[in-house]
């Protein structure tokens, strides 16, 4: 019984673990190109809510309303994620003079990898390529100025559909 109740109790969602993950599956997609942190909260985004972007795949993870303000949370979540995956020598860390720290996957990261099979991992796996062939190029600047543009619909859309439909 103490073991069902821990397992109860046990997190998984929202934890450096998962974000860690979905990092690791960005960097091996990305085939040992170096991001910083910043891109990668940005692409960790992007991995799960790729719709927001026009013409890009239907997102993984809930439309919630005001989902950019987890912007915020997910650079310290993905810190956490980042150092973890350093911990366990499947991203390499290293410092750039120009980006600062940045990250890549090692060759045991794709060995990790071969033995996730789910489908919510293929689906991961379609939009990390997504992500990265799309704006792997991007400099943060560049990121941060496609969710500036596109800050007030993201966060604004679901509460003019809340509002219609508390006010019929």
């Amino acid at each position: 019984m103490a073991e069902i109740d821990r397992l109860r109790n046990t997190r998984i969602f929202n934890t450096p673990l998962e974000s860690g993950l979905r990092a690791l599956i960005l960097l091996c997609a990305a085939d040992k190109q170096y991001y910083d942190l910043q891109n990668l909260v940005y692409f960790d985004y992007l991995l799960t809510h790729s719709g927001d972007i026009e013409k890009g795949p239907k997102s993984l993870h809930a439309d919630i309303p005001h989902r950019l303000s987890a912007i915020a949370m997910r650079r310290q979540l993905s810190f956490s994620g980042l150092d973890l995956m350093v911990s366990r020598d499947l991203v390499e860390k290293k410092f750039d003079p120009v980006k600062g720290v940045t990250y890549a996957a090692t060759d045991l990261a794709i060995k990790f990898l071969s033995y996730f099979s789910t489908a919510y991992y293929k689906d991961l796996l379609i939009r990390a390529n997504w992500v990265i062939t799309e704006f792997g190029n991007s400099s943060a600047d560049d990121l941060k100025k496609i969710f500036n543009s596109n800050f007030d619909r993201w966060n604004s859309e679901f509460t003019k559909e809340d509002f219609q439909r508390f006010n019929k």
